[in-house]
């Protein structure tokens, strides 16, 4: 059963059923704890529009949503445009795909947000290893909760995000149980990030993955934009640098070449 998240909603099954409109709110209320109902938003909503449109024929995408602002701002409308993510995210997803998950706030909001809608035979898989800081949304724990409310099979990546040397790095990524877990990382067909700027502010350098210097060697090597923790052009291409090597994550080349990425 989906039920369209609008009030009008709630009186039209009340009239339909002969019950009063608060007792439809219940009982919807608690049939959505208990999982006996999913609760999607029509997509359809955020993707009619022409700035929708103009997005998609500029830029070659298969589907753009624009979440209006409604006057929000900062955190409020980040989890609004997360929540439409997130709610979206059963519709891109199909049977036995294999999804990546990547690390972030925003990704967090979104794991936070996803509706319980059992897809059969999906496996989530966490794309990059953990990081040591109690602050932060991690990325086995954004794998974690999309794997539990999709019933999903969830596989962690047991290894550190990044590591203090570019030897102690290489030493790690070729430990057989270590080396399995990146190869099995191409089985993904699907994966889910957000894009962060390469700036100076960025949460790479708030979280002390890389340096403020680290950051402008990439900018000067043509580096805009960052996704788990790995640098881009404006294009979308690999920008490869001294921190590449000390990091413990898919290659680049998996996101930009392989996988059917869904952004927020």
């Amino acid at each position: 059963m989906d039920v369209l998240r609008q009030e009008p909603q709630s009186g039209e099954i009340a009239e339909a059923l002969s019950l009063s409109r608060p007792t439809v709110i219940s009982y919807l209320k608690l049939a959505k704890e208990r999982n006996i109902v999913c609760i999607q938003v029509a997509p359809e909503h955020y993707r009619v529009n022409s700035m929708a449109d103009a997005l998609i024929e500029k830029y070659g995408l298969k589907s753009v949503h624009v979440v209006p602002d409604d006057g929000m701002q900062g955190e409020m409308l980040t989890r609004a445009v997360c929540e439409v993510a997130a709610h979206h995210l059963p519709n891109f997803l199909e049977k036995a795909d294999v999804l990546g998950v990547s690390w972030g706030q925003t990704v967090s909001f979104v794991s936070e947000y996803v509706p319980h809608w059992p897809i059969e035979n999906l496996t989530v898989r966490q794309l990059l290893g953990s990081i040591a800081n109690p602050l932060l949304s991690t990325s086995e724990s954004c794998t974690t909760e999309i794997a539990r409310r999709l019933d999903a099979y969830c596989i962690n990546f047991n290894a550190p995000a990044v590591c203090s040397s570019a030897p102690l790095a290489a030493a790690l990524k070729a430990e057989p149980i270590i080396r399995e877990q990146l190869e099995n990382l191409h089985k993904c067909n699907k994966s889910i990030f957000s894009l962060s700027p390469c700036t100076p502010d960025t949460h790479v350098v708030q979280f002390k993955i890389a340096t403020v210097d680290e950051i402008d060697e990439y900018r000067k090597r043509g580096a805009v934009g960052i996704i788990a923790g790995r640098f881009i052009d404006e294009q979308g291409q690999a920008v490869l640098g001294d921190l590449d090597e000390s990091a413990s994550s898919g290659p680049t080349t998996i996101f930009c070449a392989r996988w059917k990425g869904f952004s927020s």
